[in-house]
């Protein structure tokens, strides 16, 4: 198809943005929460945040190519392309597939470039390894040279809550949650943790390139989603702690690992959503303890030693995914 005209390139790209951004505002399919709902207040919060990455890829998308209007509307957003790579047809090692345009937005949310490995997912739900040959703009080819022993996902959806550690604690979390089978990394602002006037010392916006290298080391057909760092008070709102099936918090107060004494048998863990809130150095205060009691969460205590807070993510991960989960 011929390029566009460049009066009506000048019209696209402040439309395609505009649209995005209502697209955020209001919410769309496959985003968990409004932006508004994810601390940005105002159109100039917005741009400042690294949620206007999304926008301006849909703006160069229409420059590029012909106008997708329900290509955008349908779906394609973070959600969707972080979720595992499928492909409809049966897998066989030695195969060579072909790959369509919606695989190739996902391969470069993952930073693939030809002649890389990634991990996809057939018909039948068999996790592979594959090459990538050639990646166009409208589809591409890939080399399956290796079937894996077994799934990469966890059967479980994990939200981790993690209070911001100072001394850029927070990169060795995001990266061992990721290897640990986490669906999503919330950071949270709480009376201990790191102000949000000193997240840019933190590196906060390294934290979601730091998951993407982890889960391409780990070989997870998965993204993880990183959120930006939001209140205690928000998060609790949020949908994806309200509609949780278990609500766990790190308390070196708790008499017992009460959390984990009636875990579901392994046959109904399958699909369980769980919130794992790990509070900074010190802990949580006696308010922000009182209000996830409030709202339903269940106290964990490991053991009589005093941990780290990056060493009882770790920790505490392990464990849920142990009690619920695939290890």
């Amino acid at each position: 198809m011929n390029p566009k005209p460049r009066s009506v390139r000048r019209l696209i790209v402040p439309s395609a943005m505009l649209y995005s951004f209502l697209l955020e505002i209001v919410g769309s399919p496959g985003s968990s929460q409004p932006l508004w709902r994810r601390g940005c207040k105002s159109p100039r919060d917005w741009l400042r945040s690294p949620n206007r990455v999304r926008c301006l890829r849909i703006a160069f998308d229409f420059v590029k190519g012909p106008p997708r209007w329900g290509y955008y509307a349908l779906g394609m957003t973070s959600a969707s392309l972080n979720a595992p790579l499928r492909h409809a047809a049966k897998l066989a090692e030695g195969e060579q597939i072909a790959l369509d345009a919606f695989h190739m937005r996902a391969l470069r949310q993952r930073e693939i470039k030809e002649k890389e490995a990634f991990t996809i997912v057939d018909r039948e739900g068999h996790f592979f390894r594959a090459s990538l040959k050639v990646m166009k703009k409208s589809g591409g080819e890939a080399l399956v040279y290796e079937r894996m022993a077994g799934s990469t996902e966890s059967p479980v959806e994990i939200t981790l809550l993690c209070a911001v550690l100072a001394r850029q604690r927070m990169l060795a979390v995001i990266q061992k949650a990721t290897e640990l089978g986490v669906a999503r990394i919330i950071p949270v602002l709480s009376e201990r943790s790191v102000p949000r006037d000193g997240l840019e010392h933190e590196k906060a916006h390294a934290w979601p390139k730091q998951a993407l290298r982890a889960a391409r080391q780990c070989r997870r057909a998965s993204l993880p989603e990183v959120r930006e760092a939001i209140e205690l008070t928000s998060i609790l709102e949020d949908d994806c702690f309200t509609e949780a099936d278990l609500c766990v918090y790190l308390d070196d107060r708790a008499q017992s690992r009460s959390a984990l004494d009636n875990a579901a048998p392994r046959a109904a863990r399958a699909g369980l959503r769980i919130v794992f809130a790990v509070g900074p150095e010190g802990g949580w205060n006696d308010a922000e303890r009182a209000m996830l009691e409030r709202r339903g969460a269940l106290p964990l205590r490991l053991g009589g030693r005093v941990l780290r807070a990056e060493t009882a993510v770790l920790a505490g991960l392990t464990l849920l995914q142990h009690a619920y989960g695939d290890m």
